[in-house]
C-alpha cells in the first residue's frame, strides 16, 4: 500500500505552561499552508483544531495540552515575514495569569475603524502573535490577564 507523505519541516520553540513550568524542543509544520501561500507558521498550528501539540524534546516525543499553554515562541527569522507585520503597531505591556508582565509589539491589521489593541484581543483565536526583539511570541489569549498600551 502506498502511503502519501506531507512534506514537514522542523521549527525549534519554546513552550510555557499553566503550571509555570517550560518546555523547548521541535515542532513539525507543514511545508505548504493551505490557507496562504508558503509553510505553515507555528501560530497556524497553534490556531488550528488540534488539542495536543506533539513536541520532540531530548527525552523523546511529549503530546503538550495546547489548552494549557501559556505562551509559545519562535525565532523571528524562520517565523516572521513582512505580511505579520502589516497594521497599526502598538507597544504593549502584557500580563498573564502567571502574573508574568511582558512588554512586546502587537500588530493590528484589522479593518478601518477597527484598528484598536482591544479589537484584536476580541478576535475568534486562541493564539495571539506579538513580537519581542527576536522572537515572534504566541499569547494564548484564554491567560491574559490585562494589557496596557
Amino acid at each position: 500500500m502506498d502511503e502519501q507523505r506531507i512534506a514537514m519541516q522542523k521549527r525549534r520553540v519554546g513552550l510555557e505552561l499553566v503550571d509555570g513550568s517550560r518546555l523547548e524542543g521541535d515542532v513539525f509544520l507543514n511545508l505548504y499552508d493551505a490557507h496562504r501561500m508558503g509553510p505553515q507558521r507555528l501560530g497556524d498550528l497553534l490556531n488550528s483544531e488540534i488539542r495536543f501539540l506533539p513536541v520532540e524534546t531530548t527525552a523523546g516525543i511529549q503530546l503538550v495540552n495546547c489548552a494549557l499553554i501559556v505562551n509559545a515562541w519562535t525565532d523571528q527569522r524562520d517565523e516572521a515575514d513582512e505580511l505579520t507585520r502589516l497594521g497599526e503597531k502598538y507597544s504593549i505591556c502584557v500580563t498573564t495569569l502567571l502574573q508574568e508582565e511582558i512588554a512586546v509589539d502587537l500588530y493590528v491589521n484589522l479593518p478601518k475603524g477597527s484598528r484598536r489593541v482591544k479589537d484584536c484581543l476580541n478576535q475568534q483565536q486562541r493564539f495571539l502573535a506579538v513580537f519581542r526583539e527576536r522572537e515572534v511570541l504566541y499569547l494564548n489569549t484564554s491567560y491574559i490577564l490585562r494589557v496596557r498600551d
